[in-house]
């Protein structure tokens, strides 16, 4: 992994974090602060995955799709209430190796483009899952 994705891993969850901040705001729900969904409504619940789009540098290590897990596909199980899928893109407005902070306000400020989906949570069901890979520790 080269130092320039590595540094892209190291804020991911800081803008994810941010993402989904946003879109509980959009959609009126509240971010879940345990396990489970990531965010959470009355009677709703809905897992959030976004992509970047016209990254700015190391373009190759940007796939744009949405990474579903395995073990999300069970949060329809164990949850109550209807499950959402809220897919989304953003656009930042410099390269990731040019972020200095985890503050989800400050990263806020980064984001030029945002755009949010919300499927029905079968919809998922048409495409494979993603394997986990875990590291052994």
């Amino acid at each position: 992994m080269t130092s320039k994705a590595n540094h892209a891993r190291t804020y991911n969850n800081p803008v994810s974090r941010t993402n989904e901040i946003w879109a509980a705001k959009v959609l009126a729900m509240e971010t879940n602060e345990g396990n489970g969904p990531d965010i959470l409504g009355c009677g709703k619940f809905a897992e959030v995955k976004f992509s970047l789009i016209n990254p700015k540098g190391n373009q190759g290590h940007y796939p744009r799709c949405w990474t579903v897990l395995e073990h999300q596909l069970e949060f329809a199980e164990i949850w109550s209430g209807q499950g959402f899928w809220a897919l989304g893109l953003y656009e930042i407005d410099r390269p990731f190796q040019r972020i200095h902070t985890f503050d989800p306000k400050t990263i806020e400020k980064f984001v030029i483009f945002r755009q949010l989906y919300v499927v029905n949570w079968n919809w998922i069901y048409e495409f494979p899952p993603t394997e986990q890979r875990v590291k052994p520790h």
